[in-house]
Parts: structure tokens; sequence; C-alpha cells
């Protein structure tokens, strides 16, 4: 089988993963705060990222991986805080597709500036993307969007960006502990926020002129 249809395969089989991923974040945030949703769906990625590294028995990486990986982690969970709490404004026709569009041009404009311009095939590509967020993201029966917290996408997709270019920077072949070393970070960062909350909630229960 040719590289170019794994790459459509693996392609596909990620949208659906990620597109389950929203759908199911979105609807957990809704009950629950967005933060400690990415927190345990981080965690739980994280476990098994390691498992897999270890059934694969992939080489331990090198210290720049790492730190990479890290850095991607760091933004990759902000986004994905962001997409959840986007989600949870009940507008997940808007908010899905607009940042799944954003995450996938902007490397592409880094792509086209470090590499040279795409092909004109992807090209048409990403304007039919374009297209089909707008056909896709439509109101339904006259309704209009809330444009308040339509910066939520925007930051989302770029934070997302900015993960897809930083693990794109890792040493060819080394696949799953750059990625562990991403959770490990959003993992450590998040617990951090949830811990720095928490005791901001105890001190203000304790005195309530704190804040």
């Amino acid at each position: 089988m040719s590289s170019n249809i794994l790459s459509v395969i693996f392609g596909l089989a990620s949208a659906v993963c990620w597109g389950a991923g929203d759908f199911s974040g979105g609807m957990a945030s809704r009950k629950s705060r967005a933060s400690l949703v990415v927190w345990l769906s981080q965690l739980v990625g994280g476990g098994l990222l390691l498992l897999l590294a270890l059934a694969f028995g992939e080489a331990l990486p090198g210290l720049r991986d790492v730190l990479l990986g890290a850095a991607a982690g760091l933004a990759g969970v902000v986004g994905l805080a962001l997409l959840y709490r986007g989600l949870a404004t009940g507008q997940m026709g808007l908010v899905a597709p607009l940042t799944a569009v954003i995450a996938a041009s902007l490397p592409v404009i880094v792509s086209a500036i470090t590499e040279g311009v795409p092909p004109v095939a992807k090209l048409i590509g990403f304007a039919f993307g374009l297209l089909a967020v707008w056909f896709l993201s439509r109101p339904e029966n006259g309704g209009q969007w809330q444009l308040a917290n339509l910066w939520l996408p925007f930051a989302s997709g770029t934070a997302f960006a900015l993960f897809f270019v930083l693990i794109d920077q890792v040493t060819a072949g080394a696949v799953f502990w750059p990625l562990v070393a991403a959770r490990i970070a959003s993992v450590s960062a998040l617990f951090a926020v949830l811990w720095l909350r928490e005791q901001g909630k105890r001190g203000l229960g304790i005195n309530g002129r704190l804040l």
C-alpha cells in the first residue's frame, strides 16, 4: 500500500477520533469544568501513549525531542481547554469546524513560508474545507450565532496549530515518546492550575475578604 493511501487512511481515522473526542468533551464540559475534563482526558491519553511507546519498543528520545514535545503539549492543552469551553457554549456546529480549519490552515502557512507554496491541489482542498465550514456552521431555522465567544475557536485553532508545528520538529521516527512528554507537560500544568484554583477557593472560604 502506497504512502499516499496510508496518509489518507490515517488522516480519516484521525478526523473520526478527533470528532468523537470533540463531541464527548463538549458534552462533558456542559456538566463539569472544562479544565477538569481536559485534565482527565490528557491523563488517560498519556497513559495510553506510554503503553504504546513501551509496546512498540521505541527508543528513548533526546533532550531536544522531549523539550519540543513538552512545549507542544502546553500549546495543545491550551487549545483543548479553549475548545471545550467553546463547545460548552452550545455552538458545537460552529466551534468545532472553525477550530479545525484554523488548526489545519496555519501550519500550511508556516510550511509555505519555510518550505515553499503547497501544490495547487492542496490549496483547492483547503478552499473546499473553508466552504464546508461555512455550510456546516450555518445556524438552523434562521437563528443567529452568538459572536461574543467567536474568539474561542480562533484562539483554540491557533494553539492547536502551534502544537502541530512544534511536534513536527521532532526527530524523524520519534512518535510516542515526544507525545508522552507532551502529555506529562499538559497534565502537570493543568494539575497546577486546578490546585491553585482549589487553594484560592479554600482561602476565600476562610476569609471572604481575601478576594
